[in-house]
């Protein structure tokens, strides 16, 4: 049976009596996007503090065993006479004969004397490990930062440098920061602890709040223990334990903002999250960046972050774009949307490039690296605050916009009458 023609064209929608149809957010500016990328940075920092700790912690766990395996021949280490067996049963093992060592005179070996507190100090073990550095002419490995403190205020800006400071006292910093304008957009501090009243897990409010004051906490104990060098194995689970409320921290803002009726954020809900992680890895990578303009060797992690960060967010972006068609206009339109993508793509070239200046080959090359490097910072931190003021604008343009709102419903009432046609009509008809 044909079905009937239409004889009036479909009229096509162009306004709701001049009234837009959602009420726009109310999220006020710089405020609300501040803290977005202040709270994306510190979860992406707290991932690099976490991978850092894991690094090492094979190492540490390797050396663990060694040194249980090694407990009966500590026992005879500290005497000479214990020294001498221990010398005759490795040359026994290797069927080499050791050269003979005299102990005359070094009491340090039983416990006293200057030897003794050399042997057992961890401020002498660095004179002795500098001392046989100097003998031999090779380069021992760099001591951990923890509990090292340094001589006046160029001594502890150095150990800040340290990239395992560095990322925990960034993550908490940034938290801070972000947490400031969070309340600035609250109003009232007390609002904040009223939302941890209700632990919700369908609501992106109730978890944000609860995942915001479990990584500040885990931040928190993971700073103090790297700057003051206490507590050093609870700093080290909590800087772990914070790589897990990371990458929350960094996504969860893009959950909350696609959970609401603004178009333009509901429909970008697949690439949002996607969009919030690259640009937070890559305003990280830039801080990593400039922390260790001092010593370029350092800051392989961190351009490695921002690279990765800037493709990530490149593409979410381009794909969103794409799937979104005429809803995607706010994002095109806005002059922050645009200004964030020329800025995060010419920031992940210009690292690339301060990492090949980096090298011998490219010492020789006319910019040098830390040219590269400060302007490849500028351009990811800039490139990451628009990301979050173009997303914040957009959705406050599409929910101004009646047609975006009744045409967007329109096409998903459309689309879902045509797959039930689809799943209706049997083959062959």
């Amino acid at each position: 049976m044909a079905r009937e023609t239409t004889m009036v064209p479909r009229a096509e929608f162009t306004s709701y009596y001049g009234q837009p149809v959602l009420k726009p957010p109310i999220w006020h500016e710089p405020h609300m996007p501040l803290y977005l990328y202040l709270g994306g940075v510190s979860g992406a920092l707290a991932l690099s503090a976490a991978m850092e700790e894991l690094r090492n912690l094979t190492p540490r766990l390797g050396a663990r065993r060694s040194g249980v395996r090694g407990r009966s021949a500590g026992r005879l280490s500290p005497s000479p006479w214990g020294l001498r067996l221990l010398s005759g049963a490795a040359s026994a093992r290797r069927g080499t004969a050791m050269p003979a060592r005299s102990y005359g005179g070094r009491r340090g070996f039983g416990g006293g004397g200057v030897g003794g507190w050399f042997s057992s100090s961890p401020w002498g073990m660095r004179l002795l490990s500098g001392a046989a550095s100097a003998r031999t002419g090779t380069a021992m490995p760099a001591p951990s930062y923890r509990g090292r403190r340094g001589s006046g205020v160029r001594g502890r800006l150095r150990v800040l440098g340290e990239p395992g400071v560095f990322t925990r006292v960034g993550a908490l910093g940034a938290l801070v920061a972000g947490s400031g304008f969070l309340i600035a957009e609250l109003g009232r501090p007390e609002r904040f602890l009223n939302m941890l009243r209700v632990f919700k897990t369908t609501s992106p409010m109730s978890m944000g709040s609860w995942i915001l004051a479990t990584h500040g906490g885990l931040t928190s104990l993971a700073a103090g223990s790297a700057v003051t060098g206490l507590f050093p194995g609870a700093g080290r689970a909590a800087a772990i334990a914070s790589g897990v409320t990371g990458p929350m921290m960094a996504t969860y803002t893009a959950v909350l903002v696609s959970d609401t009726a603004v178009p333009a954020w509901h429909e970008a809900r697949r690439e949002l999250p996607f969009m919030f992680a690259g640009s937070a890895l890559a305003g990280a990578g830039a801080l990593g960046m400039l922390a260790s303009l001092a010593d370029p060797a350092k800051a392989g992690p961190a351009r490695r972050m921002a690279v990765v960060g800037a493709a990530m967010e490149t593409v979410a972006g381009t794909v969103m774009e794409h799937r979104l068609g005429r809803l995607a206009d706010p994002y095109r339109q806005d002059a922050m949307s645009r200004a964030a993508r020329l800025l995060i793509a010419s920031g992940g070239a210009l690292t690339v490039l301060a990492a090949v200046a980096s090298t011998k080959v490219g010492r020789r090359a006319r910019v040098p690296a830390a040219v590269l490097t400060t302007a490849a910072v500028a351009a990811l931190t800039a490139g990451s605050v628009c990301t979050r003021f173009g997303v914040l604008r957009a959705g406050r343009a599409s929910a101004e916009d009646p047609s975006y709102t009744i045409v967007s419903q329109r096409e998903r009432v459309n689309a879902r009458g045509r797959r039930t046609e689809e799943v209706e009509t049997p083959p062959g008809h």
